[in-house]
């Protein structure tokens, strides 16, 4: 598109056009500088020539051979006339000369310029009756050069053609002949001329025409021209021509070509840089402004007449002058470049090149072609530089850029805006700004991606060819020399503002602001460093429990979807492909990042106030959420604190400060399969590592967990200072979705102050609550496994559904249900030990170690309790070494239909019984709650003692073996060795 600035070197045509036309009229029109003098003769007689006539004509008419041996030789001071015949012709005073030349000899510069003029014929009318022994007829006021005419002049200086004609009245002359002209190397031809001449508004010097200067000049019909150009020192011709007009305004200093009708672009300003390829501009109406090359050449421009008129100078053209604008206009303004495949259509091409600017307009859209990119908009204003840069751009008004594919001719690249795309410098950064305002939008349909905002801004690298290299100047894009692939334009930064949207195959996000930077740098913020001696998931098979699984590095189909406030982007070459790849993102404000999976499982997502991503591509990516709570969802899994941090290429996540997670259970603590996925839920104070597969916790840990199955529901709660929790199968934060593999709790080891409540319900009733207190305790519900470290206390609440008690009071009469008779709500279990506790919450049977001491009995609630040493109706104590508990469910069937769970105690060592009415000794003691029996035992030569209360009590009973039920009070004794009985 430059290249059009080059049409302003078609002045150097024209002005020897001008030069020509001056120096030809200038012996009509100029005032003689002194008397001319002839020798005194009769028409038709010779007069003899002299040396210097002579010299004049064999050095400068050497074509004209009849000029030396002349009849007539006329000399003035500088213009040598020749003649061979003149006589008068008509009635009104005119005189003609044939044959006629010319020579005007000029001192410019110190250097001799000399301009000839050959005519077969000149017909010249005066003021006043000429005669030639009379030399000073008056002033020409009409005059003809018929036949061939030429003109030559310094410089290349040619001009010819036929029947020249000059009126004085009618202030013109003309030729509507075929006229060529040529200055130098350039050259043109045009089919008619005219020049319309500035008539004098006063009387002038009797011996000058009534003409003071020249107005305009026209050529018309099939106007050439020819303007050769330097193209590496060789010659470049420049071709304009239009089959319509010609003019230029001498007063405006402007050339106008127009063609010759309406709606016709036959204005055509072309070249050939190499052969075969052409560029060109078409157009109706071209016009060329021009200002005098040096500034202070406007003050010497002549002033118009004055009060003395015959003080006024001829208005001479002036010819030192500069191209200064170029306007191409018309119904459709077409310009190509074959060689730089460009093309462009408008219907205004406006170049200023004083200020050095291109405004190209039309209604419906500049469009402008460069290979297989398009630009439309319907006005585009380009700066060029001082060095010949391209400087500021502006599209005003709805456009659009893209590329296509040069195979497919399928859309690349898309860019388009509502108000206007901006080109300019920044100063600061000193790289370009690419501006596209109001619904601005970049598009790649092949990779499915897009951004819209209300405002794009990108900052790239200047115009430049290799690195190193400096910015190619216009004339360097308009020699040819460049080859596209040459050019290294690379973007340093993007910025989108308000309704930011963005659409790709990985991420679609909404956003107030969009900032990405190319190359840039970035730093960590305080707590994303991983914590120290954490090992991964990837490199280590350390735990509770076996490791199974790698991370897998395969990509998720499913897109990101992010809501942001303010969203920045850090792109860096992809080390395998260059290409540009996201290397880091920062959010600022509330934010929201999703990813749905393909295997419908709870989608990915994290928000919150903002967030660091850092990529190193595939699935290597380290996560790092804030927020008030920071979040992060996936699969299931809910990770929650003030910052949230998830590196999945080592497969960790933590928590800095106080936190909460939640962690998907498919089976219930004692190892079965529940009705629905239930959530194991922990929060913590102080902080919280998690590799996937075990997550350790520190500071006032709270844990509770819910379990279903078609029985009953159960609510567990857990508290504690320390806790880590194993799953049977490693979550795997870059696993492919689908590929995830299922996972539960595997074991639960909770230290420092150990607290436990389990809620179950049956029939919508609270049935059971189960309390512990422990130092340690340890938890495996893939295997029902339960351990724990005294001093502990473990508490039960015990009761059936309204049903069931009713059905169990309908057989009351069994002796062996005791306690269904009992209309006490809820029966009551208390067991203190001092050692350890280890059970299988699958069995149901726990066993306690060291000074244990357990409670048993009927209560009213499920908050009351039985002191020891304030026993209750029916209840009992017991203290022992050791201790097994084993709650019993009955076999299902229809016998078994109303029968009560019961519980089981088998206590050892050391025991001691104790109830209402009763207390006994024995190395071993069992209770069986469903008879309401009691066996106590004696080991060695030892004895078990049970003393009673009522009528014969007081006296105790001794024996290897005794049975007592205290609820019927029956009394069985085996290997008595004192006093008693059956009772």
């Amino acid at each position: 598109m430059k290249r059009l600035m080059l049409t302003g070197t078609v002045v150097s045509g024209l002005l020897g056009l001008f030069m020509a036309y001056r120096v030809a009229s200038g012996w009509l029109l100029a005032r003689p500088e002194r008397q001319v003098t002839i020798a005194v003769a009769e028409p038709h007689e010779r007069l003899s020539s002299s040396a210097e006539n002579v010299r004049i004509a064999r050095e400068h008419l050497p074509h004209v051979t009849w000029a030396i041996d002349s009849q007539y030789q006329i000399r003035s001071d500088h213009t040598y006339l020749y003649a061979n015949e003149w006589m008068p012709e008509g009635n009104r005073g005119e005189i003609r000369f044939r044959p006629l030349a010319m020579v005007v000899v000029n001192e410019r510069k110190g250097k001799t310029q000399i301009t000839t003029l050959v005519a077969e014929s000149a017909l010249l009318k005066f003021a006043s009756q000429f005669d030639v022994r009379s030399p000073n007829p008056g002033r020409i006021i009409a005059g003809a050069l018929e036949g061939e005419v030429s003109v030559a002049g310094p410089e290349g200086l040619m001009i010819k053609g036929r029947n020249f004609y000059l009126s004085e009245s009618a202030a013109r002359m003309y030729s509507d002949h075929p006229v060529s002209f040529a200055l130098g190397p350039h050259r043109g031809t045009a089919g008619q001329l005219q020049a319309e001449l500035i008539p004098a508004e006063y009387t002038m010097h009797s011996d000058r025409p009534a003409i003071i200067g020249l107005k305009s000049v026209r050529l018309r019909r099939n106007v050439k021209m020819e303007v050769v150009l330097k193209n590496k020192q060789e010659p470049l011709p420049l071709h304009i021509k239009t089959a319509g007009s010609f003019e230029y305004l001498v007063e405006d200093e402007v050339a106008i070509f127009e063609a010759e009708r309406a709606q016709k672009d036959d204005v055509l300003v072309y070249r050939e840089p190499v052969a075969g390829q052409t560029d060109w501009l078409r157009c109706e109406r071209l016009t060329l402004g021009f200002v005098p090359r040096k500034p202070e050449d406007v003050a010497n421009v002549p002033a118009p007449p004055t009060a003395k008129p015959e003080e006024a100078e001829f208005r001479r053209i002036r010819t030192d002058l500069r191209f200064a604008s170029l306007k191409a206009e018309g119904r459709l303004v077409r310009t190509v470049s074959t060689q730089q495949n460009f093309k462009g259509e408008m219907t205004s091409l406006v170049y200023n090149a004083v200020d050095r600017i291109l405004v190209m307009s039309d209604p419906k859209g500049v469009q402008l072609w460069h290979g297989e990119n398009r630009l439309q908009s319907p006005g585009v204003q380009i700066a060029i530089g001082e060095a010949d840069t391209i400087g500021d751009i502006l599209c005003a008004g709805p456009g659009v850029l893209e590329t296509r594919d040069p195979a497919t001719q399928l859309i690349q690249y898309a860019a388009g805006w509502k108000t206007h795309l901006r080109k300019f410098a920044d100063p600061e950064t000193r790289l370009d700004v690419i501006e596209l305002n109001n619904q601005a939008s970049f598009r790649q349909p092949g990779q499915k991606t897009a951004l819209g905002a209300d405002q794009i801004r990108v900052w790239v690298t200047p115009l430049s060819l290799a690195p190193g290299r400096p910015a190619p100047s216009v004339a360097s894009l308009q020699s040819g020399n460049l080859q596209p692939d040459a050019l290294n334009i690379q973007p340093r930064r993007l910025l989108a503002e308000k309704n930011v949207a963005m659409l790709s195959p990985q991420l679609e996000a909404e956003a107030e602001t969009l900032l990405v930077d190319f190359e840039g740098d970035f730093n960590r913020q305080p707590g994303e460093k991983k914590p120290e001696g954490q090992k991964s998931a990837g490199n280590s098979s350390e735990g509770m429990l076996p490791a199974s699984g790698n991370p897998s590095s395969a990509a998720n189909t499913k897109p990101f979807r992010m809501k942001a406030g303010h969203l920045k982007v850090l792109m860096k070459p992809d080390l395998k492909t260059g290409e540009p790849m996201v290397s880091d993102v920062w959010t600022e404000k509330d934010f929201q990042l999703s990813q749905a999976r393909i295997d419908n499982k709870p989608p990915l997502d994290l928000r919150g106030q903002k967030l660091h991503l850092k990529n190193e591509g595939e699935a290597r990516q380290v996560v790092h959420v804030y927020g008030s709570p920071a979040e992060i969802r996936d699969s299931g899994m809910l990770i929650r604190g003030p910052a949230v941090h998830l590196d999945r290429t080592e497969n960790l996540a933590w928590v800095d400060g106080a936190g909460n997670i939640q962690l998907p259970i498919e089976k219930d603590t004692s190892g079965q399969l529940m009705a629905q996925p239930e959530i194991l839920d922990i929060s913590w104070q102080e902080k919280m590592i998690f590799d996937g597969r075990r997550a350790s916790f520190d500071g006032n840990i709270f844990a509770s967990f819910a379990s279903h199955t078609p029985e009953a529901i159960n609510n567990h709660r857990m508290n504690c200072q320390q806790m880590e929790v194993e799953l049977t199968q490693r979550i795997l934060f870059a696993q492919q979705q689908g590929q995830q593999p299922k996972t539960d709790l595997a074991v639960i080891l909770c230290k420092d102050g150990v607290r436990l409540e389990s809620y179950e319900r049956k029939q919508g009733l609270l049935t059971q609550i189960r309390r512990a207190n422990v130092w340690q305790l340890r938890l495996e519900p893939a295997t029902g496994a339960a351990s724990a470290i005294g001093k502990g206390k473990l508490q039960i609440w015990r009761r059936e559904p309204e049903s069931t008690i009713q059905q169990a009071s309908a057989t009351s009469a069994r002796a062996n249900r005791p306690l269904t008779a009992d209309q006490s709500p809820w029966d009551y279990t208390s067991v203190d030990f001092n050692g350890k506790m280890i059970g299988n919450i699958e069995s149901r049977g726990t066993t306690f170690h060291d000074r244990v001491q357990v409670v048993h009995g009927p209560v009213e609630t499920s908050v009351a309790t039985i002191h020891p040493d304030q026993l209750t109706k029916n209840a009992g104590s017991m203290r022992c070494d050791s201790l097994e508990l084993i709650q019993r469910q009955p076999l299902e069937s229809a016998a078994n239909a109303s029968q009560k769970p019961w519980m089981e105690l088998f206590a050892n060592g050391n025991t001691i019984l104790e109830g209402n009415g009763f207390h006994a000794r024995a190395d071993q003691v069992s209770y069986d709650q469903s008879k309401g029996l009691f066996i106590l035992k004696a080991v060695g030569n030892r004895e078990a003692t049970i003393w009673r209360e009522g009528p014969g009590g007081g006296v105790p009973q001794t024996a290897k073996r005794i049975e007592f039920n205290p609820t019927t009070g029956k009394l069985d004794v085996n290997q008595a060795t004192s006093a008693g009985g059956s009772g």
